[in-house]
């Protein structure tokens, strides 16, 4: 038979020292999917999963516009308010925070974290307006009007537009972005300046911008 021997160490020193292997995290996000030319700001929240002994705006990264106002809300809460660049026009728009930019009160440098993609638009979307004659008369009594806009409109009516010397007609859709339309002369008018135009932000693309004239 075998003998084994057990022996007891007791544990000596300055006593437990606290243990901490957790990586800890940060959740971005923010409250608009669509940050636009009528609401060109959004707010942004940060909530970690342990307090950071110290977090500022050096410690983030904006896609499609800027961050500002960065303000705790409590230990593991913040917020900041996100302004959109001019004149962009993207769909991968994003806020994140460095990885090991921050860390908690142990020294243990916490993860990155970001949104998921948004929307930022900021281009004014705009309409060229053509006709293909320049002198309708009695003989040529009616022209074709084109719209060509930058952007497709979510809707475009008659009622969007004047004419000056006629009236317009069938409105027709070639595609997303264009349209046609029938400019037919007033009877006994003898005029230079007859003209078509859009109304100014009478129309607006998907992202709510409202169109120039």
């Amino acid at each position: 038979n075998q003998t084994f021997t057990f022996k007891t160490f007791a544990l000596t020193g300055a006593g437990w020292q606290n243990i901490d292997v957790v990586i800890p995290t940060v959740a971005v996000s923010v409250n608009s999917n669509d940050v636009n030319l009528a609401a060109p700001t959004a707010t942004v929240s940060f909530v970690f999963s342990e307090a950071p002994t110290s977090f500022a705006l050096a410690d983030i990264a904006a896609t499609g516009g800027v961050l500002s106002n960065l303000a705790m809300v409590d230990a593991t809460h913040y917020t900041a308010t996100f302004t959109a660049a001019a004149g962009t026009d993207i769909g991968s728009a994003k806020v994140s925070v460095t990885n090991a930019s921050w860390s908690d009160n142990n020294g243990a440098a916490g993860a990155g974290g970001a949104t998921g993609s948004f929307v930022v638009d900021t281009v004014t979307p705009s309409v060229l307006v053509t006709i293909d004659s320049s002198d309708v008369n009695v003989a040529a009594p009616t022209a074709t009007v084109s719209f060509a806009f930058s952007e497709a409109p979510t809707s475009f009516v008659l009622g969007d537009t004047t004419a000056t010397g006629g009236v317009l007609s069938n409105l027709a859709m070639v595609d997303a972005t264009h349209y046609t339309a029938t400019f037919t002369a007033n009877a006994g008018t003898d005029i230079g300046n007859a003209k078509v135009s859009v109304t100014g932000a009478s129309w607006s693309e998907a992202n709510v911008n409202a169109g120039t004239g």
